[in-house]
């Protein structure tokens, strides 16, 4: 799947192919800022901006997401994640480059995923915790062959749970079995106190329950 430079917020949100292939993107795409920034902000600019919070990227890191540089030696092609070089600071130079394609390969496409995002109110507001999540099922349709888990802000750039993940893979899926995984997430997670997000100490509680509510909606 490719999604050119300048698709919006308001575009991939409202895109069918979006919606049935890549939901937690869409859900994503749908909650950033307002309708006003989502008609004119591009899923590529939430990508250069770098921030770990940052609805649209966080939720790409569940899909092997590559993205298509153009540059005065020509393109290349990165990792989402070898994107970030700090909080902040993006590994694309913006006085001579160009993200020109963002590139999800259909083999990397989880069966099942979601977004869930918890912040003091429901626009215009930046995220207390997000989280994005991807599963890869077995034939048998419980058995997880290959979890995804990304949360955010609570690194200098998006966080891929892997103890969380290395938990789900393999594993017949229940609910239970989400409250561990959510756990291992929290453990392992290093939100910093802020006063619009609120405490370390509560904002590590709700990357437990925001990403237990994102792997229960996934399945």
């Amino acid at each position: 799947i490719s999604i050119g430079a300048l698709v919006t917020h308001a575009q991939a949100a409202a895109s069918p192919l979006i919606r049935s292939r890549l939901p937690a993107l869409a859900d994503a795409c749908s909650q950033v800022g307002s309708p006003q920034i989502r008609n004119a902000g591009t899923v590529a600019g939430n990508i250069v901006s770098a921030q770990p919070g940052a609805d649209a990227a966080l939720a790409l890191h569940v899909y092997g997401t590559k993205v298509q540089v153009a540059g005065p030696h020509g393109l290349r092609e990165m990792d989402l994640a070898g994107l970030y070089a700090g909080l902040g600071l993006c590994c694309v130079d913006s006085t001579t480059e160009l993200i020109t394609r963002i590139q999800i390969p259909l083999k990397d496409i989880p069966t099942h995923s979601a977004f869930e995002r918890l912040s003091q109110r429901r626009t215009l507001s930046l995220p207390v915790i997000n989280a994005a999540v991807g599963l890869k099922l077995a034939p048998d349709g419980r058995t997880i062959a290959q979890a995804r888990v990304a949360l955010g802000p609570v690194a200098p750039k998006p966080f891929r749970a892997t103890a969380a993940e290395e938990l789900l893979a393999g594993s017949q899926y229940s609910e239970d079995l989400a409250g561990q995984a959510a756990e291992l997430a929290s453990r392992d997670s290093s939100p910093r106190s802020s006063q619009l997000r609120g405490s370390a100490e509560y904002r590590k509680a709700m990357v437990r329950v925001v990403t237990q509510r994102a792997l229960v909606r996934a399945m």
